[in-house]
């Protein structure tokens, strides 16, 4: 196979004009692989390090375009470690996860061409996997309700969501779009405002009566409010909550905890990701998987970061059943691919996540088809940059 002739970064815009890097490979015929890499607003403590712009573009241009001349670009798991042993450090703070991820997927879509194939079919190839276009595709986590750091508005946490029970992409695109335009004037006839977070989803303040509500109480009324939507409509959806508790100031673990239960309880919520702090002690994340893991995936992100190292101290545990995946968390390809077989080995559900800061680059829906992730993240259907995501879906199931 035409080996890497040239790795070239520059710096692009991503979600609202943040600068990032756009990564191209070019193999010694002219054909060339490009990613444009996400990176997050919340973060987990153990994710491979980003570095800056500026500093990126000139590690790929000079010191990782000159390590990875002459490499087939189809050897993935040769060129990660590659760039893995040489930046020598745990989190890739030498080399910066962004820039590595940049060529590692860059690297990924130039092998797909010069095969001629999709880049989920390629992808598939390299992890044995037959890739099938006629389903069963992801369940989507649609991101509705939006608070935490990715909102301005009294909600706690960061994603409500709204999960269609059925498989046709399509069908799921239409339900969410049917309950998106209920729950807006449903809000409406509440008094409550309309304003919209980082990824597209409505972010206005709760209120009753007038009085603006703070939190428990808050996010009670939220789902009070999804649920009166949901049966009023008839709408085949679950419902389900990042917490992202690392984000909330003064968590008190067995209020949550109990809260947590109680909602499970009154509202059909089968999803709960980040419930507890990353910090927080494992009896609290065993006590919650005890009372409702049955009903409700329990679900790990900043837990876990996609780093197969790091789901290793949960296996086993009775903590969690389900984990994101957000290959910028990790920083290569190939780790990423460990983390998916990691988790489909221990039987946990895999939902390919999306980044605050996207870019409009539709790499992840390919992923999510040749891994068959049980569940899809990308936000809502308000920006470019979530937008390009659904319609890969949609162009791979048409």
């Amino acid at each position: 196979m035409p080996q890497i002739q040239t790795i070239a970064a520059e710096k692009v815009l991503g979600f609202r004009g943040q600068e990032t890097i756009e990564v191209t490979v070019t193999d010694e015929c002219g054909l060339a692989g490009e990613f444009r890499v996400p990176f997050g607003k919340s973060e987990g403590m153990f994710e491979a390090m980003y570095v800056a712009p500026d500093q990126a573009v000139k590690i790929c241009n000079e010191t990782l375009n000159q390590l990875l001349h002459g490499f087939d670009p189809e050897n993935q798991r040769v060129l990660d470690n590659t760039m893995i042993q040489a930046d020598a450090t745990p989190q890739k703070k030498n080399f910066g996860g962004n820039a590595i991820l940049g060529i590692s997927i860059a690297c990924s879509r130039l092998a797909a061409r010069e095969q001629g194939i999709a880049l989920y079919q390629h992808l598939g190839n390299i992890i044995n996997k037959r890739v099938s276009t006629h389903g069963p595709f992801p369940r989507m986590l649609y991101n509705l309700v939006e608070g935490g750091v990715h909102a301005q508005n009294n909600l706690a946490f960061q994603e409500h969501l709204i999960i269609p029970k059925v498989n046709s992409l399509n069908q799921q695109i239409e339900i969410l779009k049917s309950f998106s335009q209920a729950f807006m004037q449903y809000a409406k006839t509440l008094g409550w405002n309309k304003a919209y977070g980082y990824e597209g989803g409505w972010a206005g303040n709760i209120t009753k009566d007038g009085v603006i509500l703070f939190g428990q109480d808050a996010e009670y009324a939220v789902f009070e409010a999804l649920d009166a939507v949901r049966t009023q409509n008839d709408f085949p959806v679950d419902f389900g909550l990042d917490v992202a508790a690392n984000n909330i100031a003064k968590f008190e673990p067995s209020s949550y905890c109990d809260f947590y239960v109680k909602c499970a309880k009154d509202f059909p919520i089968t999803y709960l990701e980040d419930g507890f702090a990353e910090q927080e002690q494992d009896e609290w994340w065993k006590m919650l998987y005890g009372k409702i893991h049955h009903t409700t995936l329990m679900v790990g992100d900043d837990l876990t970061v996609t780093n197969p190292r790091k789901m290793d101290a949960y296996i086993g545990k009775n903590m969690i059943n389900a984990i994101i995946i957000k290959p910028d968390q990790v920083g290569t390809l190939s780790e990423t691919f460990d983390a998916i077989e990691k988790a489909k080995q221990n039987n946990w559900r895999v939902i390919i996540s999306h980044r605050s800061q996207e870019t409009t680059d539709d790499y992840l829906a390919d992923l999510a088809v040749a891994v068959k992730a049980d569940f899809v993240k990308f936000g809502a259907f308000a920006q470019g940059e979530r937008l390009a995501k659904y319609n890969r879906l949609l162009e791979i199931e048409q």
